[in-house]
């Protein structure tokens, strides 16, 4: 059957189980009958020009969050109710039933009354706590999160990812840099996508987002100007080694 990222499933004497933690090489641990599926939102991740309500769908338990943070089963217990979306919100959610293995976490996006964006929107996803921590500048801890890119009004992709500040003294400015990690203790253990369509990388174990650093204050011109002119050097450079 379909098995999503970093779980599996086997034989467990005569039964065909699905495993939480998957053991390529070694015997099969316990496993359970059921996995369940992710949660559907009646509204697709997006831009909305006003506020709206959406409702959830799913087997099992239906755990919710509104902040950003990931949800656990103290969260909100999803029963029906329609949830109103009146600004910029992450809902994130996932589902549980009996001895049942959980769902994934999946992470619904919805920007309110935004510009019309030209260039391509990365939203991050965290706790609140993990957010105040990194805006004055916590120096040293990765926190768990959400990233997800939007080109022109569409998603591109969604995952789990651990999040930190990047940069040096830039991390003391208001607005920071972040590097984005995906390693498999958050979901998949990199990201698939064509982020550069002038390089062949479609795979990707961190990304940096930077803030133009000590230039923000100015143009933000200079990472702009000298990333591709370093690329195209660097092409350069070795077309003449080989």
């Amino acid at each position: 059957p379909a098995v999503p990222a970093d779980r599996s499933w086997g034989r467990v004497g005569t039964e065909l189980l699905y495993f939480a933690s998957p053991t390529p090489g070694s015997p099969n641990g316990a496993g359970q009958t059921a996995l369940l599926s992710a949660p559907s939102a009646s509204v697709s991740s997006g831009f909305y020009g006003s506020a709206f309500s959406v409702t959830l769908s799913g087997a099992g338990n239906i755990y919710y969050t509104l902040d950003g943070s990931t949800p656990t089963d103290r969260s909100s217990l999803y029963q029906g109710e329609s949830i109103y979306i009146g600004e910029n919100t992450s809902l994130r959610c996932f589902a549980q039933q009996g001895d049942g293995i959980p769902s994934e976490t999946v992470t619904y996006n919805y920007l309110l009354a935004q510009p019309d964006y030209e260039l391509d929107v990365a939203v991050l996803s965290l706790a609140p706590i993990h957010r105040r921590a990194l805006n004055q500048g916590d120096n040293y801890v990765e926190y768990r999160g959400n990233i997800a890119l939007y080109a022109d009004g569409e998603e591109q992709f969604s995952l789990p990812c651990g999040v930190s500040l990047f940069g040096s003294g830039s991390r003391a400015f208001v607005k920071k840099s972040y590097r984005v990690d995906f390693q498999s203790q958050y979901g998949p253990g990199e990201l698939s996508y064509p982020l550069f369509e002038n390089r062949d990388y479609k795979a990707f174990d961190s990304l940096v987002l930077r803030s133009g650093s000590q230039d923000q204050h100015h143009t933000i011109m200079r990472d702009e100007i000298l990333t591709p002119l370093w690329g195209e050097a660097s092409d350069e450079l070795m077309k003449d080694d080989v």
